[in-house]
């Protein structure tokens, strides 16, 4: 009876070690060796920008503990908006993963800070995709225009060198003067200057095309 109890007490002593050993494997983290280039950083604002690249390159979502805003760090980092605190979080998941959808969840309508227009905008510039530029709403008479339809048009005319879409944005809003006018630059193309609206502004353009050609 003595040697079955041994074995017993043997047994069991073993299980709980692997329990233990099991259990502190799969909740410690494992960091990448890079870590100690953020490591040796002195504290601050670049130790922590340091450990929230390295988190989003090796997309190991345990270094932001590391951070003090370690729950826009997790989010960005897994790719969940649901899990973000800020709106500014938001807007990085929504542009990186070209979801219009996305911008849906930005509260603020501060024009300083990250809006759902603005989120609209760099969605649409970066994905190419016009049909988002066509949902970026009217901006309040009251506030000075930041251009946001604008530039989404604009940006993606001179991404892709494509003047039919400075030609929708003129069909659907009326006006596309600098989307006329940045394609006509680029292409050093008076042409397109004749397109412009605002007299004003196709003067510069075709003053712009001719210093172009004939710097002086």
């Amino acid at each position: 009876w003595l040697k079955i109890i041994i074995l017993i007490f043997v047994l069991l002593l073993i299980g709980a070690i692997y329990f233990i050993f099991v259990h502190n494997s799969s909740s410690t983290a494992v960091y990448p060796p890079e870590i100690k280039t953020c490591d040796d950083l002195p504290s601050g604002i670049l130790k922590e920008e340091c450990y929230f690249n390295l988190a989003k390159t090796t997309e190991n979502s345990a270094i932001c503990q590391k951070i003090s805003n370690y729950p826009d760090c997790i989010a960005i980092v897994e790719q969940n908006s649901d899990k973000c605190e800020n709106d500014g979080c938001i807007f990085q998941i929504a542009v990186a993963k070209k979801d219009s959808t996305i911008c849906d969840k930005i509260k603020s309508s501060d024009i300083t800070a990250v809006t759902k227009t603005s989120c609209l905008e760099e969605v649409g510039r970066s994905s190419l995709n016009i049909s988002v530029c066509r949902i970026i709403p009217d901006e309040p008479k009251a506030i000075p225009s930041s251009g946001y339809r604008d530039n989404c048009y604009k940006r993606i005319a001179e991404t892709t060198n494509n003047l039919s879409v400075c030609k929708e944005e003129l069909q659907l809003f009326g006006n596309a003067d600098s989307c006329y006018y940045r394609m006509a630059i680029i292409n050093a193309n008076n042409a397109t200057c004749e397109k412009v609206i605002d007299t004003n502004q196709k003067y510069m353009c075709y003053y712009g095309i001719s210093y172009l050609k004939y710097p002086t």
